[in-house]
Order: C-alpha cells, then structure tokens, then sequence
C-alpha cells in the first residue's frame, strides 16, 4: 500500500464531491465529506481544503503572498464556522520532532507564531487580537507519551474555543512535495503517512473543536519508483523486491533543499495564522 496523508490523492476526486477554485494564483480544492462518503471512502466527515502552489520551488513574492492571504482566508472560514471571538482561546499545536528537518514544520511555526494569552491574563491584550496559546509537545521518543494525551490534558485545563495542530505529511507524488498545503476540520494522524501510528486528533479526544494543517515534505521511495515506473509494464514488485516484500524497511525521500523549504512554509503557516487571528496584520 503506497501511503499518502493527503484526500487528493486518496479519493480520485471523480467523484462530484470536490469544488476547484483559484485565489490568484493558488489553486483551492475543497472537498466536503457527508456522513455516507465518509463510510464509502473510510475518510472522516468534514471539510478539507487543499491549496497547491509551486512558490516555494520557484520562488515568487507574489505566490508567496497569495498563498499566505489564501491560507488566511481558509482559517477565517474556520473561526466564523465554530464561531470564535477575539477573547475566545485558540490553542496552536506544532506536532513532530524540531531535530529532523522534514519533520519539524510544526514546531517552527510555533516558533514564528504571535502568542498572546499571556497578555490576555494581564489584561493587556489590544483590541483586535486573538487569544492564542501555544504548544510543541515533541514526539513519543522525545517524551515517552503519547502526544495526543499531552494536548488533550492541557486542552481539558485551558478550554480552548479551538485546537489548530499542524504537521508534516506524506505524499505519493514527487509534485505535491513541498506544495501543497492541506488543512480540515476533522482529524489528523501523526505518523499515518509513513505507518507510523499514533493517537489521533480529533474532537473526541481533545474535547473541542479541531482545524488539522498539514503539508507533505517526504515521498516514499515505493511512491516514487512507482511514480517513474508507470508508464513501463513492468511489475514493480518483481522488478525491485527488496522495496515491497519487507514493509518494516522504509527509505522516505525529501529534496536537498527542505533546510530553506521548511523555513519558507513555516512562515507563509506562521504568517498566514496571524493575519487570521490579529486585526494589526491585515
């Protein structure tokens, strides 16, 4: 089984299900999942938004900007569906291990992002700005638990309006690398991409309501030979056995230049969280 966190490639979207439209020039999918699709193609139901750009290869300030007010945008939708005010707190989780670098956008858009609740303790928090806390919890190895259980009991203390969790994804295809931003309002599992599972996010386990961002910085290599086999109608398993025959050996690839990717999303994430939160970005 080729893995992919991404609806895109999970759902051949031929099914009518799925609304493509463009913010200059980002590429927007959305994809609204009832109750009965949901059971047909084993995805939770919910929203799911999808934004694509190759801004981050060829680098475009304007893409760059575009996809930021995009991202925006798609977070605003969010916070007017769960109906969160300015004094409302939003809890902001950067999900995986800041020492791996295809594996560390969610703690450094933690890193990037405006935190204001202590100011709201202080009762120093402006007009016009959102009430946001914030977290990197590590990984399992790092801390020895689960990091769903982490969330989930700071979440039960703090009693967040909203949970934002943010993490690396898989992808099958080398052309989603690195440009493709998904975000919804149901789920996410860290580690699924690669067979790595842990607990999920979602509204059960932290007791609020959730948006999940993720963007997809490695490919499994089966996906990529795959990839560039296609067109031969050789099998691939036969052709390169020691890739399919031993699921515990897994090689992930990601491009030599994901030092500066990370860094580049990181902030468009960062950037684009803060222009939805506080009125003094807009």
């Amino acid at each position: 089984m080729l893995k992919s966190d991404l609806i895109v490639e999970e759902l051949a979207l031929d099914y009518g299900i799925e609304t493509k439209s463009k913010y200059e020039s980002i590429d927007v999918s959305k994809i609204v999942l009832d109750e009965a699709n949901s059971k047909k193609y084993h995805k939770d139901a919910g929203i799911y938004y999808t934004l694509t750009t190759d801004c981050f290869v060829n680098i475009n300030k304007k893409k760059y900007d575009d996809l930021v007010k995009a991202f925006s945008n798609v977070i605003k939708e969010f916070l007017d569906m769960y109906n969160v005010k300015k004094e409302d707190p939003v809890f902001v989780v950067g999900l995986g291990n800041s020492d791996v670098t295809p594996d560390s956008l969610g703690p450094k858009v933690i890193d990037m992002l405006l935190v204001t609740s202590h100011l709201k303790r202080m009762n120093q928090l402006e007009e016009g700005m959102q009430n946001v806390l914030a977290l990197a919890p590590g990984v399992m190895s790092q801390t020895g638990l689960e990091t769903v259980d982490i969330v989930s009991n700071i979440s039960s203390t703090v009693k967040p309006k909203l949970v934002i969790v943010i993490d690396a994804l898989a992808s099958r295809s080398l052309n989603r690398l690195n440009k493709t931003i998904q975000l919804n309002n149901t789920s996410i599992a860290p580690g699924a991409g690669i067979g790595n599972f842990r607990k999920k996010f979602d509204k059960n386990t932290l007791g609020t309501n959730i948006v999940a961002i993720g963007v997809p910085t490695v490919v499994d290599i089966r996906s990529v030979l795959s990839e560039a086999l296609n067109s031969f109608t050789t099998d691939l398993p036969d052709t390169l056995p020691f890739s399919f025959e031993d699921e515990t050996m897994q090689f992930m690839v990601t491009p030599k230049e994901i030092d500066q990717n990370i860094i580049d999303i990181s902030s468009v994430i960062a950037d684009g969280l803060n222009l939805a939160f506080h009125n003094l970005f807009q």
